[in-house]
């Protein structure tokens, strides 16, 4: 997602919690798309997905009053989708363990807005996280996108935050290499 559209939707979260309820629906249309994906990414099932997606939007005013207002609304709103997924899936499928899934929030741009060098250098990222292992993925993920700490993610993915770091830092190696 584009800085200017991350910058229009904190700005919709801060005036929906100010009272102005009715730009409910610019924000839905700036992150249906990726909510959706999100709660399909996890569940891999449409109807869960969709069910979850509409509960999500019952819930909208009370997730954003939970919001805190670091500048990363729109990281915020997947993130709890995100947990939200993991949650449904989870008294859905009681005895299978959920594994934390990379989701390429990436591919979710709309190319028609973008110039030929944005689309060309989108389509080279998405080469570069190939080469990722999927717990790479994960770490950049959610360092970069999600703006979680070293520490959050090792709570989350069980591991040292050492281990963590040691990812990360492989990671942006494999990325600058497959980049220059």
């Amino acid at each position: 997602m584009e800085g200017e559209e991350r910058d229009k939707i904190e700005k919709l979260v801060k005036q929906i919690n100010l009272g102005e309820y009715n730009l409910i629906n610019e924000l839905h249309s700036l992150i249906s798309v990726p909510i959706r994906h999100i709660a399909y990414k996890y569940l891999h099932d449409k109807l869960d997905a969709e069910d979850l997606v509409q509960d999500f939007w019952a819930e909208i005013y009370k997730i954003l009053k939970l919001y805190r207002f670091n500048k990363n609304a729109y990281g915020y709103l997947c993130k709890v989708i995100r947990n939200k997924a993991i949650d449904r899936y989870r008294k859905l499928h009681k005895h299978q363990e959920v594994y934390i899934d990379y989701v390429d929030y990436g591919s979710l741009t709309n190319y028609q807005n973008l110039s030929i060098e944005r689309i060309e250098l989108h389509l080279m990222m998405e080469q570069a996280f190939k080469r990722l292992t999927k717990l790479q993925a994960i770490i950049i993920q959610a360092v970069y996108f999600e703006k979680c700490t070293i520490r959050e993610i090792a709570k989350e993915l069980k591991m040292s935050s050492t281990e963590v770091c040691r990812q990360k830092q492989n990671a942006i190696m494999i990325l600058k290499e497959h980049l220059e």
